[in-house]
């Protein structure tokens, strides 16, 4: 220290904003190199889908990250400020002034940014699932903090804010499930048509090309309702994830070449005639 008590207080303070600015460096490093580690074992626990960890955790991370940068910078600004001996009670009054009103013009797209937040931390949908959201029906094209879009089977992309988003519909989370009816005359056997089906399909669960998509054997049910034209006969699979749709064309095709086989028609609508003579 020197003799000069001026100059001694200039050189404390400055230590001391020193140390500050050290310190909140460390802090910002720590953070980042936290975060990295975070990263790594989390990615670690997640191999099987590493795209899918890529697109939501990192979204999420960067969020925490600038959070936690904004807290760095203002603890920082305050603490410097306090050194310097300014009264930072009527900064602190304008700010929060000037903050509640840009909260108050801001609340939607704060609230858009949280609802996305819990939708990308919950896992409620992924880019490429097929989901039904405020009406709109389509396939997830990009979700970030603050909108989802989707498009639709016409082609049209709608945009939608993630705080207008209640209730999820996901045709595609885990696993699906193709459904077939098709009705069968009264005049058919329907036990008998069932036991054919029955033993059809498990012959052609063991193909290829329908034993890549099918988690569980075939089901065949009925009938599931009685019609003035026929007997309805329900199948059901369970199916990958967004594969119910390619299933249900595949068992399409194998119907028609069923029923052709067995000499099986399917119902028709029919009118009866009456013709009363005088």
């Amino acid at each position: 220290m020197t003799d000069n008590p001026f100059l001694d207080l200039i050189i404390s303070r400055a230590l001391r904003i020193g140390l500050i600015t050290i310190i909140s460096i460390v802090g910002y490093f720590g953070l980042r190199y936290a975060i990295r580690i975070l990263t790594i074992n989390i990615q670690r626990l997640d191999k099987e889908d590493a795209s899918e960890f890529d697109f939501r955790t990192e979204t999420v991370l960067r969020f925490v990250r600038s959070v936690g940068i904004v807290v760095i910078v203002i603890v920082t600004l305050l603490t410097v400020l306090g050194e310097l001996q300014i009264n930072v009670a009527p900064l602190l009054a304008s700010v929060g002034v000037a903050g509640l009103a840009l909260g108050l013009g801001a609340q939607t797209l704060v609230r858009d940014a949280i609802a996305g937040l819990f939708i990308l931390m919950e896992d409620q949908f992924h880019v490429g699932d097929v989901i039904t959201v405020a009406g709109i029906s389509g396939t997830v094209e990009e979700l970030n903090l603050r909108t989802t879009h989707i498009r639709n089977l016409n082609g049209t992309l709608h945009i939608i804010p993630n705080g207008e988003i209640r209730i999820v519909s996901n045709s595609s989370m885990n696993w699906s499930r193709a459904r077939i009816e098709i009705l069968i005359p009264h005049e058919e056997d329907i036990e008998q048509v069932i036991s054919l089906l029955q033993n059809d399909l498990a012959q052609l669960a063991t193909q290829p090309d329908y034993a890549s998509d099918l988690l569980e054997p075939f089901s065949v049910s009925g009938p599931e309702e009685l019609t003035d034209w026929g007997q309805r006969v329900r199948i059901l699979a369970k199916v990958k994830a967004g594969q119910q749709w390619g299933m249900q064309r595949q068992l399409r095709r194998y119907l028609l070449e069923f029923l052709a086989t067995n000499n099986i028609s399917i119902a028709k609508p029919r009118s009866e005639v009456v013709i009363i003579h005088e």
